[in-house]
């Protein structure tokens, strides 16, 4: 089975508006697995998401403001059954262990501080990711 992956830097997700246009688009483009970064959303106000067809949410927020924020949204049509997942309370990091199919996956999304990228991204990278969605904010 072919799933098509998207990995977008939203630049904050709290406007209604903004979450319909974003959800319209990746619609559009059929996207399987999703990969939001610079969501925005605190921890304890996610905002409720606009109908789509992305059956399972996994969030890591900023536990203190409403800045940073990482998201993976999957399919529904993808066969995945959750392992276990992490996350930590800053909003840059999310791991989420899973099968899909009959493959074992890690998904890793990362939102990078804007310096010292190198260091924190071979420290995220520890915990072994297969497919990553990121904004490591360094350019190649």
């Amino acid at each position: 089975m072919n799933y098509t992956i998207g990995s977008f830097n939203t630049k904050g997700l709290n406007s209604p508006n903004k979450r319909s246009h974003i959800f319209l688009l990746l619609h559009k483009i059929k996207t399987s697995i999703l990969f939001l970064q610079e969501t925005h959303f605190k921890s304890n106000r996610i905002p409720k998401l606009p109908s789509s067809p992305f059956s399972q949410w996994f969030h890591s927020c900023n536990t203190s403001s409403a800045s940073r924020g990482v998201s993976i949204a999957v399919h529904k049509s993808v066969p995945m059954v959750l392992k276990r997942s992490f996350k930590d309370t800053v909003g840059r990091l999310l791991m989420v262990r899973s099968k899909i199919g009959t493959q074992m996956y890690t998904l890793g999304n990362f939102y990078a501080p804007n310096t010292g990228q190198i260091p924190w991204i071979r420290e995220g990278l520890r915990h072994a990711a297969v497919v990553c969605g990121r904004d490591h904010n360094n350019g190649i």
